[in-house]
């Protein structure tokens, strides 16, 4: 299998019946199976070809088979663009928690790879529970919950990073407090 998408095709072990050296008789056949993995290489169209080498000394020659396959993925979205948490005194206590809640649409599933917060002041910001580090299927959801600790005075700012392998990638949540 050759060509610029190669890599998101195969001929799974065990699945090649047409070996080298194997004489196919007139009239008769082999046959092998092509394994399509729609995200080795990220969404989208996938192309390459599968040559078959003729070498009997006869009729020497190579023919090709087109190879062509579309992967999808899914989309995240969040329930809401920004948290704010409001006002909190430095060194006593912490925000309440607040939670986003993370949709996945009807396309395909996601796999949500990283959860972070990110920003000038990422550090006043906690993850405390996130049941997003898996495999999103289409049409669920998952929580993530996030605390507002203040290390200064003034407006603290960042956002929470959503990392996957969907098309809205990365997902982002502003964050205030």
């Amino acid at each position: 299998i050759t060509g610029p998408d190669a890599s998101s095709y195969s001929i799974p072990q065990g699945q090649d019946f047409c070996m080298p050296g194997q004489t196919i008789q007139v009239n008769s056949s082999c046959s092998l199976t092509v394994a399509f993995y729609a995200l080795a290489s990220g969404p989208g169209l996938k192309n390459a070809t599968l040559e078959l080498m003729d070498d009997n000394g006869i009729n020497t020659g190579t023919t090709d088979v087109a190879l062509s396959g579309t992967s999808i993925t899914g989309t995240l979205s969040a329930d809401q663009n920004s948290l704010d948490f409001g006002p909190v005194v430095i060194n006593q206590g912490n925000s309440n928690q607040q939670r986003v809640t993370i949709t996945n649409g009807l396309s395909a599933s996601v796999i949500v790879n990283n959860v972070q917060i990110t920003g000038p002041d990422a550090s006043s910001f906690n993850v405390q529970n996130n049941n997003c580090q898996s495999t999103l299927g289409t049409n669920n959801t998952c929580q993530i919950y996030i605390q507002f600790q203040p290390n200064s005075s003034g407006t603290q700012n960042a956002q929470l990073e959503i990392n996957n392998d969907g098309t809205t990638n990365p997902l982002f949540v502003s964050l205030t407090g």
